[in-house]
C-alpha cells in the first residue's frame, strides 16, 4: 500500500502537468497550443466568392536603413510574394517599437514595399527626418498561404 500511493500521486500529477498544454503533430508541446504544421479557420460555412485558406506565419528580422535615401531588402526565405496575405512591422526605438506608416511623428514615418521581382520585402524611409531610427532592429511578422 505505502508504494502504490506515491506511484498513484506521480500518475495524478503527470496528467495535470500535459493537461495544460495541447499539441498537434508535436509529443512535446511548449505552449498552450502548439501546432507543427500549418492551420486553417474557418467557419461553418464559407462565404460566396471567399476561401478559407490554410495559413502560416513567419517572423523576419533586420536592420533599418542607415540613411533616408536607401533601403533594406528583407529575403522572405522561400516564401514568394505571392501568397503574402499581411505583413506587421516594428522598428525598435528607445523603449518601445513603432509600426510601419506611424503618422504620429514625422521623425519615425517609414513603410515597406513587397517587391515580387526580388522576392523581398523593402522597408524605406518616408522623410529624411526619421534619422531616429537609421540603423534600429526591426521584426517583420508576415502572415502567408502556405
Amino acid at each position: 500500500m505505502q508504494r502504490i500511493i506515491p506511484f498513484f500521486l506521480f500518475v495524478v500529477v503527470s496528467f495535470s502537468a500535459q493537461a495544460q498544454r495541447v499539441g498537434i503533430n508535436t509529443p512535446s508541446p511548449s505552449q498552450a497550443l502548439d501546432v507543427v504544421g500549418y492551420s486553417r479557420l474557418a467557419g461553418p460555412t464559407v462565404p460566396t466568392g471567399a476561401t478559407s485558406p490554410g495559413i502560416a506565419t513567419a517572423v523576419f528580422t533586420a536592420t533599418m536603413p542607415t540613411t533616408a535615401s536607401i533601403f533594406t531588402s528583407v529575403p522572405l526565405g522561400g516564401i514568394a510574394i505571392s501568397r503574402v496575405l499581411s505583413v506587421y512591422t516594428q522598428a525598435s526605438f528607445g523603449n518601445g517599437t513603432i509600426p510601419a506608416g506611424w503618422p504620429t511623428n514625422s521623425n519615425y514615418e517609414y513603410n515597406y514595399y513587397m517587391n515580387s521581382t526580388s522576392n523581398t520585402i523593402e522597408l524605406r524611409f518616408l522623410t529624411t527626418a526619421s534619422s531616429p531610427l537609421y540603423g534600429a532592429p526591426v521584426k517583420l511578422f508576415v502572415t502567408y498561404q502556405p
